[in-house]
């Protein structure tokens, strides 16, 4: 799997003229992703890009595939798996003041509102349960 992510990677890096080589000939650098796109397997693959790469773009790719690995073993996990809402931009940005003043992620911010609200209804509830009582006890 990550074969193809760096594969694809590269591809994309290549069609955009992104020079990732230690070399800036163009022949030297076609020739760089055909050998690239020809790997068989992980130990060529990373041989390739150890020996023609230049320090920046392995880095680089590197850091492309360990993001991409994330999001996949993320995406397996039901409680890991990422959703995405769409919001006013005028609600984010109170959204990320809030993230700002907590010191928290916006999913963190949107779970601590909740449990507030959670909390304040419940002693609301309680509040107006104690005001009946006290009611029905002074009517007695």
């Amino acid at each position: 799997m990550e074969i193809l992510w760096i594969k694809d990677y590269c591809k994309k890096k290549y069609y955009e003229k992104v020079i990732l080589t230690n070399s800036t000939d163009n022949e030297i650098i076609h020739d760089i992703f055909t050998r690239i796109n020809n790997a068989k397997n992980y130990k060529n693959l990373k041989n390739i890009i150890r020996e023609s790469f230049n320090s920046n773009s392995q880095l680089k790719l590197e850091q492309a595939i360990r993001a991409k690995r994330k999001r996949f073993y993320d995406a397996q996990n039901q409680h890991t798996k990422k959703k995405s809402i769409d919001l006013e931009y005028a609600v984010w940005r109170k959204l990320s003041d809030k993230s700002v003043e907590l010191g928290s992620s916006l999913s963190e911010t949107i779970e601590y509102l909740i449990s507030e609200t959670n909390k304040k209804t419940k002693v609301s509830k309680k509040f107006k349960d104690i005001k009946k009582d006290l009611n029905h006890l002074l009517n007695l």
